[in-house]
């Protein structure tokens, strides 16, 4: 359910106001699988940023390093996306200010709360059926899968639902624990019990 993650693309490194920083950085949206390379600038916003190439084909604006390590990454539908210094999500803020904040199952020793995470999301149905909208192509089904049992429920698209957002219906909305999954920013945002 996290939609994006990023990293340096490669080894290579600048100098920038005493520091040393990748050059270009990854911003990979992990429920399409697109990853878009951002090159280092400090001239296009007048700010230091990573930004795409070609502006115009991206559904990015750009990569923000800020002063403590981190990150925010902002996109064309007005949402931000902020993340730790080592690339994962921290907190999203969702056009409408709906925000969202993430906490990985570790403790500060750095040990795993548990050995596997007790669900996973997967498509569903045939991979290649999809959904496009606001230029994605979705998965047109998606299971979420309990690592416990391993039964599975199935959530599909909806762009016309009774919350007037874009995202996911339980399949059987009579038998179902779970409600509505909206999507925020390319990424799903939450799954209520």
């Amino acid at each position: 359910m996290i939609p994006y993650q990023v990293r340096p693309h490669s080894h290579e490194w600048i100098s920038f106001a005493n520091a040393r920083i990748p050059k270009k950085m990854v911003a990979e949206n992990l429920l399409s699988g697109r990853e878009e390379v951002l090159s280092f600038s400090k001239d296009r916003y007048r700010i230091a940023s990573y930004v795409p190439d070609r502006l115009e084909e991206s559904n990015l604006i750009g990569l923000f390093p800020l002063t403590d390590g981190s990150f925010r990454l902002a996109d064309k539908l007005g949402n931000e996306f902020q993340f730790h210094g080592d690339g994962r999500l921290a907190d999203m803020i969702l056009a409408g200010n709906y925000r969202m904040k993430f906490e990985y199952g570790y403790t500060r020793a750095g040990k795993k709360e548990f050995d596997r995470p007790p669900f996973r999301i997967e498509p569903s149905g045939k991979e290649q059926e999809r959904i496009a909208d606001m230029g994605v192509a979705f998965p047109k089904r998606m299971n979420l899968v309990h690592a416990g049992n391993g039964e599975g429920e199935e959530f599909r698209f909806e762009r016309n639902n009774p919350y007037g957002l874009l995202g996911y219906v339980p399949k059987d909305l009579e038998k179902t624990g779970m409600s509505f999954s909206p999507l925020g920013a390319m990424g799903l945002s939450c799954l209520k019990t």
